[in-house]
């Protein structure tokens, strides 16, 4: 509730200011420096708030960590395919209901002086006008009136000969003091629950009077002549709270006191500049009192050096936190590989507590937490890491909403060769029996395919398999893959020149006897990137092929390859990464601005369908530029919640998403957020997100769901 906290601090300031004058200036004669401090002080405290003290602000480290993995790590809590999804009607908060009713009474008073305007411009009409050459006069012919409204001066018709008040509502005319009241009665809509702002109204119509009196009084030479005239005419009637009226009883004895008041001499001045450290104070109060707000913009910033921690960083990380380890180094009380299946449509609590039982045995940490969500069904969050005194430290985390996991598989994993922890979710095979379902299904060696039941499935030496049982694997596995695909890249001169970055989408079929053939460019940033990227995967030796049922069979795989250049000099290095399609089996690292991110799992062969919200495709969708775009981009729009801050909230937001077949981003959800605006801030930001780069079904652009994991965390 940013709007709320502006409009507290804010009025805060302003109830400082008024307090001021009160004090020190209101008995004052110089009326004009009591006018210009009063309308000064009330813009000076809607700015403030806007402004912090770099000098005065504690260097506070925040990072703000993106998760942005594979598409097939979040199909678990994403709505089922072929549905378009609707967000769920959220209940209303308390913020929710006190907006409505600050919205309400800010509207009735709204209409309150819209009408009150009217009615001043509808006397127009009542009165005979005389036009002068600086104002209007209005002759009206009902009771004692007497006042003006920006340059109308409407009087009854048996006072018009009074020069005496003809001149004193002129003064009010020539100064312009309407706008004074207009401007503070649009302020008292926006701050109708402060009554320091009908104070300063008074106050203001006050010092209004006391001008056109002193210049009244001053043209007839003579006080107490005119205060005469005053209380001989105090009892008319005062038409409307938006005019200056003559007639006003209740500032008559204050008007006669300030007449006979002894003028303020030129050292009374230096009282008005009592602001000056009280502006002062007010933007330390802004600095110290307000740290965590965000509407600030921050004066001469604390200077961050070379060996300090940068502040407001924003990262982008596989949501399995992989970090950097020494290969020589061995794991401590880590066991091998494993791989755990789990049926979300008829798992129960035993089961959940006999695999974690197992993975404690084998040396890794699990936890699970069901929850029923009003909006979103059952959720499922299972949490996978490695103990605090491991050589290597891994977390894997995955939330998955269980009434849309009717055609996937959950599926918890280690692979302690490569240091990976996977939580994902994976394709059922569609000829998995009914007692295979029921069962959790343990493994040896890594993780790589989802589990596939062989009961009545048979391998068709014919057929191009887009999953198969045992995927096929480079020799060496994916370091080798890796140091082959760098080693024999050669990045484009033309696209290195021009700093041209990003995936070439090379898809392929390896054959029953390991071959790779079928080649063909899905997308690529260049025509020359696609076309090394084809040379080099031609190259390739033979692979271990893939295996339905114990067979051979053909699959393809559609692989993405990186090309990204290390900074922007002309001579700038660069880094080839590839980005293998089994689902969480490789490591995601972060090398200097390079990232290495898993590509979609391997899908069922399926026909696009031009309404179908699909949850797995052959090409996910992509932010233009990569995940060092989208991190960019974050880092420009992305806030960290004052009230998270504030109340040190910190956690995951899911937000769910549909990239549409032009690129553009619709129905925007949080599935589960840690609360204090944090979810707000994440739709927020998606919803200012530029068109991406759609996702592919056989080669046709598809409508694809999403779901972002976006982590707010504070690094005090």
């Amino acid at each position: 509730m940013n709007w709320i906290h502006y409009l507290v601090e804010a009025n805060l300031y302003m109830a400082a200011f008024y307090a001021l004058y009160l004090i020190f200036l209101r008995g004052e004669t110089h009326y004009q420096l009591n006018r210009a401090y009063l309308l000064g002080t009330n813009l000076l405290a809607f700015l403030i708030p806007f402004v912090q003290l770099g000098i005065l602000k504690p260097a506070v480290q925040i990072s703000t960590q993106i998760s942005v993995g594979s598409l097939s790590d979040y199909s678990a809590a994403i709505a089922p395919s072929g549905t378009a999804g609707v967000a769920a009607t959220e209940p209303w908060a308390m913020d929710d209901y006190i907006l409505l009713i600050y919205g309400l009474v800010a509207i009735v008073l709204l209409i309150s002086l819209c009408i009150r305007v009217y009615l001043l411009m509808a006397l127009l009409k009542k009165g005979s006008v005389t036009k002068s050459h600086d104002y209007n006069l209005i002759e009206l012919h009902q009771g004692s009136v007497a006042f003006s409204f920006f340059n109308n001066l409407f009087i009854d018709d048996r006072l018009a000969s009074s020069q005496t008040i003809l001149y004193h509502e002129q003064v009010h005319i020539r100064q312009k003091h309407s706008w004074d009241i207009i401007y503070l009665e649009i302020v008292k809509i926006i701050n109708w629950f402060n009554p320091v702002v009908y104070l300063m109204i008074a106050s203001m119509k006050e010092v209004h009077e006391f001008i056109a009196d002193e210049a009244t009084a001053g043209l007839e030479n003579n006080n107490d002549s005119y205060t005469d005239f005053l209380i001989s005419n105090a009892y008319g009637i005062t038409q409307n709270s938006l005019t200056n009226s003559f007639f006003n009883k209740n500032l008559l004895k204050r008007r006669i006191t300030m007449l006979y008041q002894k003028k303020s001499g030129d050292a009374a001045k230096l009282k008005y500049l009592l602001a000056l450290p009280l502006i002062c104070g007010l933007l330390c109060l802004s600095t110290l009192a307000f740290t965590t707000k965000t509407y600030a913009w921050v004066i001469a910033p604390h200077q961050v050096d070379a060996t300090s921690k940068a502040t407001n960083s924003i990262a982008t990380k596989h949501k399995t936190n992989l970090q950097q380890h020494d290969e020589n180094t061995q794991p401590v009380g880590l066991q091998g590989n494993v791989n755990y299946t789990i049926d979300p449509s008829r798992y129960n609590e035993n089961e959940l507590k006999e695999i974690r039982k197992n993975l404690h045995k084998q040396g890794y940490a699990m936890d699970f937490r069901e929850e029923n969500n009003v909006a979103n069904g059952k959720l499922l969050t299972i949490t996978l890491s490695t103990p605090p005194q491991s050589a290597w430290q891994r977390k894997a985390e995955a939330t998955f909403r269980v009434a849309d996991m009717k055609d996937l598989n959950i599926v918890v994993g280690a692979d302690a060769d490569n240091r990976q922890l996977f939580v994902h979710s994976a394709p059922k095979a569609d000829t998995q029996s009914t007692d295979e379902t029921t069962k959790t299904i343990k493994t040896t060696g890594p993780a790589l395919s989802p589990s596939i039941s062989d009961d009545k499935v048979q391998a068709d030496t014919e057929k191009v398999f887009k999953a198969a049982q045992v995927v096929p694997q480079f020799p060496g596995g994916i370091p080798a893959l890796t140091k082959f695909v760098q080693t024999n890249v050669r990045y484009p001169k033309e696209d290195h020149d021009n700093k041209v970055q990003g995936r070439a989408y090379i898809q392929f079929v390896v054959e029953q006897d390991g071959s790779l053939d079928n080649f063909r460019i899905i997308r690529a940033p260049s025509e020359a990137m696609g076309k090394e990227a084809m040379r080099v995967m031609a190259s390739s030796p033979k692979w271990a092929p893939g295996t339905q049922n114990g067979k051979p069979v053909r699959v393809e795989f559609t692989m993405p390859i990186n090309f990204s250049l290390s900074n922007d000099g002309p001579n700038a290095p660069f880094n080839i990464n590839i980005l293998p399609p089994p689902p969480p089996a490789a490591p995601v690292k972060q090398d200097g601005n390079n990232f290495h991110l898993l590509p979609p799992p391997p899908v069922k062969e399926v026909e696009a369908n031009a309404n179908t919200v699909y949850t797995a495709v052959e090409i996910q969708p992509e932010f233009p530029g990569g995940e060092a775009g989208f991190a960019k981009f974050l880092q420009k729009t992305i806030r960290y919640p004052a009230t998270a801050k504030q109340n040190r909230i910190q956690g995951k937001v899911y937000v769910q998403f549909v990239v549409e077949k032009d690129g553009s981003i619709t129905d925007i959800k949080v599935i589960r957020e840690p609360g204090s605006g944090t979810g707000d801030e994440a739709v927020r930001v998606m919803k200012l997100s530029p068109k991406w780069i759609p996702g592919k079904l056989n080669g046709q652009p598809v409508r694809v769901q999403f779901t972002l994991p976006i982590d707010f965390s504070l690094g005090y």
